[in-house]
């Protein structure tokens, strides 16, 4: 490649890659899209303009069938063209489903890569349903183990949750996981995108010191009311298992239209302070768009410390 983003998002095996598609319909910018797989027939059906096979001659673009040490050895064949792809990134993004051959083997690889490049390494990895069985969980458990190595902040989806609803459908359930590791990945994306305020990669560096975990939550609102529906969402969206935990900082982001008054503004973070506290490193960041007019978009990213 001619020339290398400061982002670069893999997406890796057959569910990074899913992320991956859906996150280039977003249209987001400032951001390279890799797509990694040993598929070749998956591989085929990405739209990322970057496509690696992984272990080509190892597996002859057959997945890796569950086994990670294929999974493995598949993104050691591909190593140099991975490391010449994250030389000159500031920040690398990683999104697999675990528990299968290849994310779970070739998501640690590409993130130590990445890591030993000098890159700011987030991981937005899903586990997988309690029903697949002990060897998908224990291989997504030896993969997230891996990961912790060499990213900075990992962004755990933990698919059970999704069930605490038993009328779900499963086509809705893992429609539902999708959405969540994509809105998350989309909300970093967005955070780190420059706008009226923004954050940067060293802001990021500052507050993560060391490895961390993220959580990250989500609101909307519209019309007059929509700085209170969007914080009554956002609290809802899961926060209550993160809320009240050490935390290292927090990144408070705005998506809205021009006409978003700075009284909404205080109101968001005046209820957003009475769950979380005052007591930590407060990151805002804005972004005002005419397709956003009367609609409200509010995240936030908290990052909590974690022993590696």
């Amino acid at each position: 490649m001619s020339e290398i983003s400061k982002t670069i998002f893999f997406g890796v095996g057959g569910g990074g890659c899913n992320c991956l598609n859906h996150l280039m319909e977003a249209n987001l910018k400032n951001v390279e899209f890799i797509a990694a797989n040993t598929d070749s027939l998956s591989l085929a059906r990405s739209n990322s303009p970057v496509k690696i096979l992984l272990g080509a001659e190892l597996l002859q673009g057959s997945c890796a069938a569950g086994q990670v040490p294929l999974g493995r050895q598949a993104a050691l064949d591909n190593a140099g063209e991975i490391a010449a792809i994250v030389e000159n990134a500031e920040m690398v993004m990683i999104s697999a489903t675990l528990g299968g051959g290849t994310g779970s083997g070739a998501a640690p690889v590409i993130a130590s890569l990445a890591h030993e490049k000098g890159a700011l390494v987030a991981a937005f990895v899903a586990r997988p349903f309690i029903f697949e069985g002990e060897t998908r969980a224990g291989n997504a458990a030896a993969s997230l183990l891996e990961l912790k190595k060499y990213v900075d902040v990992l962004f755990e989806f933990k698919n059970d949750g999704i069930l605490e609803n038993e009328s779900i459908t499963m086509l809705e359930a893992f429609a539902e996981l999708d959405r969540r590791i994509l809105e998350g990945a989309r909300c970093f994306i967005e955070m780190m995108t420059p706008g009226l305020v923004s954050i940067d990669q060293q802001d990021l560096r500052y507050m993560i010191d060391g490895f961390c975990e993220g959580y990250i939550a989500i609101g909307h609102g519209s019309g007059e009311n929509m700085a209170a529906e969007a914080v009554e969402s956002m609290l809802a969206d899961g926060t209550e298992k993160f809320a009240g935990e050490p935390m290292n900082g927090m990144v408070i982001n705005f998506s809205s239209g021009p006409e978003f008054s700075g009284g909404r503004l205080l109101e968001c973070v005046e209820q957003v302070n009475k769950v979380f506290g005052t007591d930590m490193p407060v990151h805002m960041t804005t972004r005002v768009s005419d397709e956003m007019a009367g609609r409200l978009k509010l995240s936030i990213v908290c990052l909590r410390p974690r022993s590696r």
